[in-house]
């Protein structure tokens, strides 16, 4: 018997994330705009200081951008009803990778799966799920070979389990909680990322 994911409700930081979201991502975008513009019109190539400068303006609109669209993001997955329904997994991974069909292609990417057991839940949020692991692997991986990603599942008694394994750069067990930590995140080197990094 297919068995169920339980969804979390967490309304009041979905509201907070709507309304945060539509209140930031406005202002965001058009000081990106501006920047890049001042930067296209006045920026002055010789004055290298003034250039590190607005290159870090831009890197934090950008990562305020990805921020309110995260916030968005998350909205719409928490808004969506939580569909109950037998899903295939198989089914899913295969449409995630769909998604990803180019960023795979483009890394060379290998991936890998053995049957996986259907559960219940919402397909929609199942499918999105895969797709960001995926991604994950393909963004965070070893610059010196091509990705392998192995995913399996296994039907226990009291639910299901589900293993997603990759030959990526890993993350630092002392940092396991800090990546789901929202608006927190590692640098490439694998430790809290700066933001902001003058002499």
């Amino acid at each position: 018997m297919p068995k169920t994911i339980e969804p979390a409700n967490h309304y009041s930081l979905a509201r907070f994330a709507s309304d945060a979201g539509h209140e930031l991502i406005g202002p965001i975008d058009q000081m990106s705009a501006l920047v890049s513009l001042f930067v296209n019109r006045y920026s002055d190539p010789a004055d290298e200081e003034a250039a590190k400068i607005l290159s870090h303006i831009q890197a934090a609109g950008k990562r305020m951008q990805a921020a309110a669209a995260g916030l968005r993001a998350y909205f719409r997955v928490a808004a969506s009803g939580h569909r109950q329904e037998i899903v295939d997994m198989n089914l899913a991974l295969q449409t995630a990778m769909y998604l990803l069909a180019r960023e795979i292609d483009e890394s060379g990417a290998v991936i890998s799966a053995g049957p996986l057991p259907s559960v219940t839940g919402d397909v929609d949020l199942l499918t999105e799920l895969f797709r960001i692991l995926l991604e994950n692997s393909l963004k965070f991986r070893n610059p010196e070979v091509a990705p392998e990603v192995a995913i399996s599942g296994e039907s226990l008694d009291d639910g299901c389990v589900f293993t997603i394994e990759d030959n990526g750069i890993g993350i630092d067990r002392k940092y396991h909680d800090i990546v789901f930590t929202p608006f927190k995140k590692l640098n490439a080197c694998g430790d809290p990322a700066q933001a902001w990094d003058f002499p």
